[in-house]
């Protein structure tokens, strides 16, 4: 066994060279890696300035970051500037009154020089308010909810938000897409109501609205009586009228032979109706109250829109256009529409054809427009 040594032995010898080799020049790796886990990260100064669309400031705004705790923020100046310091890598939240939410990624932030993020934060709407009880006190525990009909696009579907109500009685909601709003409260049992008349938020616009809630005791009725007339005021029969508020959205009755209707069922409160009858205009009415017995809605005679439609490149009139599912004929090409709501546009369809839009017509009611002639391209 003599001049042989254990593995053991051969092990240890060569792990003692390795380090008196070592001793005063470590590897440049081992040293980077080391110096690298020690170093603290760098926090990222970040500076530049908050504008509107049209390049307006935006004072106040907040800027916000969620990779810290407690959370990092400031506000922008008068001239929109901010500066920010963020400890970590992260995007930041920008949000301001009556303009839309915006996040900005952390690759924008890092790669743009000091000075030079510019964030544009398009304007919105905002509401708010306090609701108190029938005593005036915060109603506590209530709902509020805003439905919202937006002006662009137009037809655009309608949406709805719940705002939260504080302890003190007050809600906010600071990011509203402009257009015509119906607000509803309720209190926590369910007995108290109130339907706010609809009113336009219009962009950029912040309103503040105080509330109290009606209890339904207080109103005498749950009806709505009235009649519907033409423009010279003769009684209009078997006019549809529906209720366009909840809880009985689309419930429709007929007038009757003398003009009249009566709309029953509904909660307490304020309520949009509105009436239709065939070559007649679609007519709503906002905000009339339950109990009230004396509504008059004047029907006017709908609109008409004429005009001529050719091919572009003959000049050759165009006899069939597809109009609300079905197809429309014309000997000539002369086409005789219906304008039956305010605001209306109207869709130009052909087979092989790019459509065209025309309108919005306002105030038709009554009037006969003439559009002259449209033509049409052909598909490529």
């Amino acid at each position: 066994m003599r001049g042989r040594r254990p593995a053991s032995a051969t092990l240890g010898l060569g792990l003692l060279l390795a380090l008196v080799a070592g001793v005063g020049e470590p590897r440049a790796d081992m040293a980077s890696t080391s110096r690298g886990a020690q170093a603290p990260q760098a926090p990222l100064h970040v500076s530049g300035t908050v504008v509107e669309a049209s390049g307006a400031p935006v004072a106040d705004a907040r800027i916000h970051s969620n990779q810290t705790r407690p959370p990092t923020s400031a506000l922008t100046r008068a001239d929109g500037s901010f500066e920010l310091d963020l400890p970590l890598p992260g995007s930041i939240a920008v949000s301001a009154r009556a303009h839309r939410f915006t996040v900005v990624a952390w690759e924008t932030l890092s790669q743009s020089p000091p000075g030079a993020i510019r964030i544009v934060l398009p304007r919105s709407a905002a509401v708010s308010g306090t609701l108190g009880d029938s005593d005036g006190d915060p109603a506590v525990g209530a709902s509020v909810a805003l439905t919202i009909q937006p002006f662009e696009p137009h037809g655009a579907r309608a949406v709805e938000i719940q705002a939260q109500l504080m302890r003190d009685g007050r809600w906010d909601v600071s990011d509203v897409q402009p257009g015509r709003i119906t607000l509803r409260a309720r209190s926590k049992e369910g007995d108290e109501a109130i339907l706010l008349a609809p009113f336009e938020l219009r962009e950029g616009e912040d309103k503040t609205l105080d509330l109290r809630l009606e209890s339904f005791r207080d109103h005498p009725s749950n009806t709505i009586e009235g009649l519907v007339v033409d423009e010279a005021g003769w009684p209009l029969a078997d006019v549809g009228v529906e209720v366009r508020t909840a809880p009985r959205y689309g419930a429709a009755f007929l007038t009757d032979a003398y003009g009249r209707f009566l709309l029953d069922g509904l909660e307490p409160g304020l309520h949009t109706v509105s009436a239709h009858a065939p070559g007649r205009m679609n007519v709503d009415v906002p905000g009339i109250r339950t109990g009230r017995r004396d509504l008059t809605i004047v029907l006017p005679p709908r609109g008409e829109l004429v005009m001529r439609v050719v091919d572009r490149e003959s000049g050759a009139p165009i006899l069939n256009l597809h109009r609300m599912g079905r197809t429309v004929r014309s000997a000539d090409g002369v086409f005789r529409f219906q304008l039956r709501d305010e605001g209306q546009k109207v869709d130009i369809v052909a087979q092989g054809y790019e459509p065209v839009s025309l309108g919005p017509f306002e105030r038709p009611a009554g009037r006969t427009i003439d559009a002259g002639t449209i033509e049409l391209d052909r598909r490529r």
